[in-house]
């Protein structure tokens, strides 16, 4: 039986990554420099932090990190100041998952303030847990935020679950001793199988499936 359910944020839940996407060409455009969509992709899991570090060694950014880094994170709130929506059968899940009386938490690698913004915007009360990217000095694929995480819940990792839509996320999980569940909303599954999800949806509502909670 599964004792508590971690998400993650973007991708997953939101469907930001479209904005995340375009925040990323645009900041690497500013300073004269292209990115790729294969980077764009190996940065979806790591923190603010960390991709400010990795951007500048990658393309010989002059600026100091902390500035990249804000920077960075402004283009992003530029990008999604439209708003961005859940997507389809996120809040439908969150509310079975809630009735079975599952615990559930939030583990993004999203700085809190943001994180605790859009929350409280989209009326998600739901997790007991949230830890976000800036609690930890490595975000995913390391494990550390869904070690942090577990702990916080109380739980044993073997008895818990993530949802994830990318292949740091899957990996940081598993690392956790976490069961995965992967959504392909932006990534192709045999991706996602091979990098460790134990199993692979297209959808949020097949996670109740994936899970073995239909029913229960």
């Amino acid at each position: 039986m599964i004792s508590a359910v971690f998400f993650d944020l973007d991708g997953t839940l939101r469907d930001s990554i479209s904005a995340l996407r375009r925040a990323y060409f645009d900041f690497l455009a500013g300073f004269g420099c292209t990115g790729s969509d294969a980077e764009f992709d190996a940065l979806n899991g790591p923190s603010l932090s960390e991709i400010a570090v990795r951007l500048a060694e990658a393309h010989h950014l002059s600026l100091p990190p902390p500035l990249l880094e804000q920077l960075f994170f402004a283009g992003q709130q530029r990008a999604m100041a439209t708003g961005i929506a859940l997507h389809e059968g996120a809040r439908e899940l969150l509310r079975r998952l809630k009735d079975r009386k599952i615990p559930l938490g939030l583990a993004t690698s999203s700085p809190r303030q943001e994180v605790e913004r859009y929350l409280w915007g989209m009326h998600l009360d739901c997790f007991q847990v949230v830890v976000c990217g800036d609690e930890v000095a490595r975000s995913k694929p390391d494990p550390a935020l869904y070690n942090l995480a577990v702990g916080r819940m109380g739980e044993d990792a073997a008895c818990c679950a993530a949802v994830e839509d990318a292949p740091n996320g899957v990996i940081a999980a598993k690392q956790a001793g976490l069961r995965v569940v992967a959504v392909s909303h932006h990534t192709a599954p045999q991706i996602l199988q091979e990098s460790g999800a134990d199993a692979v949806v297209s959808t949020l509502p097949e996670v109740l499936d994936a899970l073995a909670l239909e029913g229960s």
